[in-house]
């Protein structure tokens, strides 16, 4: 989880990138997947860090078009 726990819609903790590089480190080969303050911005650090997966919840569904978000996702 790479925010404080609580509501939906939580801001991202920048030190989980270090986390998230330390990870995949240690373990190359391990499914790496984040949740909490996923964006397109945010989804395309993780994934350079070595994240593999992101799960978003608020991003989508608070956009207008879920649809669209999802697939800024997936292109992230």
């Amino acid at each position: 989880l790479a925010v404080t726990p609580g509501p939906a819609g939580s801001i991202f903790d920048e030190k989980m990138y270090d986390k998230i590089k330390a990870l995949r480190t240690r373990f190359p080969d391990m499914i790496i997947e984040v949740d909490g303050g996923v964006n397109p911005q945010t989804a395309t650090k993780m994934k350079a860090a070595g994240a593999t997966q992101v799960c978003a919840g608020s991003y989508i569904f608070n956009q207008a078009d879920p649809v669209r978000a999802f697939q800024e996702l997936l292109d992230a």
